[in-house]
C-alpha cells in the first residue's frame, strides 16, 4: 500500500499546480489622451505568456460615453531605456504593412508630432508600427494581434514606457465617419491572470482513482490471504 501511494504523489501534485498563467498589462487610451479631431477608445493588451516574444492586442472598444469606431492606422512604442535598433527589428503580424524605428529615440517617429513632443523622452517614438492601408476602401480595421521578439531577454515587458495609436475614418459605428484619433497613454493597469479551475478538478480525480487503487490492492490481499 505504501508504494502505491508513493507512487501516486507526484502526479497529483503536479496537477494540483497546474498550469501558471503570467499577468499582462493594459493601456487604455481614451478622451483624454486624444489629440485627434475625434474621441476614440482604444485597449492595448500586452502579456509575455509566449516564451521568447511579446504579444501586443490592439482593439477598438467603444462604451456609451465614448461610441466612436474607426480604422487602426497605427501603434507607437516607447521603451525605457532605449532599446538598440536591433533589440526591436522583429515584428510580425498579418496586418503590418512596415516598421520605422528609432534606436535612440531620434527620428521621425513623432506620431506628427503632436504628443511625442510632449509626453516621450527625445520626442519621437521607439517604433511606429504601421497598420493595414491608408483609406477606408479596405474597411475598418477594428482589432490586430502582433508580437516582437525579446531578442533572448534584452525587451522586457516592464521595459514598455507608452504606447500610441493613429487611427482614421472615426465617427460613429458601424462604418466610422471623417475624423481622426492620435491618442497616447503611459499608465497601465495590470490585469492578473485567470484562476486556474481545471487543476484541483484533475486532482481530485486522480486522488480517488488512487483510493480505488490502494482499496483494491488490499481487498486482492486479503483475498490472497483467504
Amino acid at each position: 500500500m505504501r508504494k502505491v501511494l508513493t507512487l501516486l504523489m507526484p502526479w497529483a501534485a503536479l496537477l494540483c499546480l497546474g498550469t501558471e498563467a503570467k499577468a499582462s498589462i493594459q493601456f487604455i487610451l481614451e478622451a483624454l489622451q486624444n489629440h485627434g479631431s475625434d474621441d476614440l477608445r482604444v485597449v492595448i493588451t500586452v502579456d509575455d505568456d509566449t516564451a521568447d516574444v511579446l504579444t501586443f492586442n490592439v482593439a477598438v472598444s467603444p462604451t456609451a460615453a465614448l461610441p466612436n469606431v474607426g480604422d487602426l492606422l497605427g501603434v507607437f512604442l516607447e521603451f525605457w531605456p532605449h532599446p538598440t535598433l536591433s533589440a526591436i527589428t522583429s515584428f510580425d503580424g498579418t496586418d503590418i504593412t512596415a516598421v520605422n524605428l528609432n534606436s535612440i529615440g531620434e527620428g521621425a517617429n513623432k506620431l506628427q508630432g503632436v504628443i511625442a513632443d510632449d509626453k516621450v523622452p527625445g520626442g519621437t517614438f521607439d517604433a511606429a508600427i504601421t497598420l493595414g492601408t491608408t483609406g477606408s476602401s479596405g474597411g475598418l480595421l477594428l482589432s490586430t494581434t502582433f508580437t516582437l521578439d525579446d531578442n533572448a531577454g534584452a525587451i522586457k515587458l516592464d521595459d514598455l514606457l507608452g504606447v500610441g495609436i493613429r487611427a482614421q475614418t472615426v465617427g460613429l459605428p458601424t462604418d466610422g465617419g471623417g475624423g481622426s484619433s492620435k491618442g497616447y497613454a503611459d499608465t497601465f493597469v495590470v490585469v492578473p491572470p485567470p484562476p486556474d479551475t481545471h487543476a484541483p478538478e484533475a486532482a481530485s480525480v486522480v486522488i480517488w482513482a488512487g483510493l480505488a487503487a490502494v482499496f483494491g490492492y488490499g481487498a486482492r490481499k486479503r483475498l490472497r490471504a483467504a
